[in-house]
C-alpha cells in the first residue's frame, strides 16, 4: 500500500483464536488455518496501520468465508 509505513492485520475465529497474522499489506488471509481451508463461517479481522504522515488508523471488522 502506498504510503502505509507500518502495517498489521490479524483474523481470528469467532472464539477469539488468532489464524492469521501478517505485517505485509501485500499479504492477505488465503482462509486456511494450519494448512488446512476454515469452514464457512464468519471471521473477525482487525487492521492496523500508520501512515507516512504518522496518521494512525485501526480498522476491524467482518468478513465471511464461503467456499
Amino acid at each position: 500500500m502506498r504510503g502505509v509505513v507500518e502495517f498489521n492485520m490479524m483474523v481470528f475465529n469467532r472464539w477469539g483464536e488468532l489464524l492469521f497474522e501478517t505485517n505485509n499489506a501485500e499479504v492477505g488471509w488465503d482462509g486456511y488455518y494450519k494448512g488446512a481451508l476454515c469452514q464457512q463461517d464468519v471471521y473477525v479481522y482487525k487492521i492496523t496501520f500508520r501512515l507516512s504522515n504518522n496518521s494512525r488508523s485501526t480498522q476491524i471488522g467482518d468478513v465471511t468465508l464461503i467456499r
